[in-house]
């Protein structure tokens, strides 16, 4: 789903075009961006990339990478591959391998994850968020590829691609928002002559409650795995 599509389906869901939805783009972007930062601290996007390991140097800025959250693993590349590619790709290539049945498939998968071990170079590391630099240790003695597992927070396409989490996150703080606006002017349309009641109070209690629930989910699940919330 893309950013223009989820603005125009809040809107929808809260009453456009029947009703004014007291509410701006700006205003739905701070909602969509707030779902996503919960979104992400669970389900962050995992990325692979190259880093060229120079003999005695220690200290590497990632701090072009762009949204980067941390890595979660780096060790000296047991294959060689481009730098550019941003997938796992060992459990990508499983699925392109010629195999008959789900056994074949176990196997290729076992013999890939090992072979991300097999003939590659385990080294400490450390990894300081707020400078972005990566150290490695001991002091390297020769210069080689490693290939550096990272977080990124999703986009709002990774984001909703497959779950509809975000989607209704951001339906559900939009609420409370536009409740809060409604709550301001006495639940009266605001510069209208005829007095039309509205439902702040009822619109920030519906939020509370859904935010509660998709946090409940969330939580629930743990970052590893969770179920679409589609049906």
């Amino acid at each position: 789903m893309t950013n223009a599509e989820l603005i125009k389906y809040v809107r929808t869901r809260l009453g456009d075009p029947v009703i004014d939805v007291e509410l701006d783009d700006i205003q739905i972007q701070k909602a969509i961006d707030e779902a996503l930062r919960l979104w992400g601290q669970h389900m962050p996007t995992e990325k692979i990339m190259s880093i060229q390991i120079v003999a005695g140097i220690q200290g590497y800025d990632l701090s072009g990478v762009p949204g980067l959250r941390g890595i979660t693993q780096i060790n000296e590349e047991p294959i060689d591959f481009n730098s550019s590619v941003e997938f796992d790709i060992f459990r990508d290539r499983v699925w392109h391998l010629p195999v008959p049945n789900v056994t074949d498939i176990a196997l290729d998968t076992m013999y890939l994850n090992t072979l991300r071990y097999v003939g590659s170079t385990m080294f400490d590391w450390r990894y300081e968020e707020v400078t972005k630099m990566l150290y490695v240790t001991p002091i390297p003695s020769r210069s080689y590829n490693a290939f550096t597992c990272y977080t990124v927070s999703p986009t709002l396409e990774e984001a909703t691609s497959k779950y509809n989490w975000v989607v209704e996150m951001t339906l559900a703080l939009a609420k409370e928002t536009l409740g809060y606006i409604r709550r301001k002017h006495g639940d009266k349309v605001p510069g209208r002559e005829l007095e039309v009641p509205l439902d702040g109070a009822a619109l920030i209690s519906e939020s509370r409650e859904a935010v509660k629930d998709l946090m409940d989910k969330l939580d629930g699940v743990g970052g590893d795995w969770l179920p679409p919330l589609r049906a």
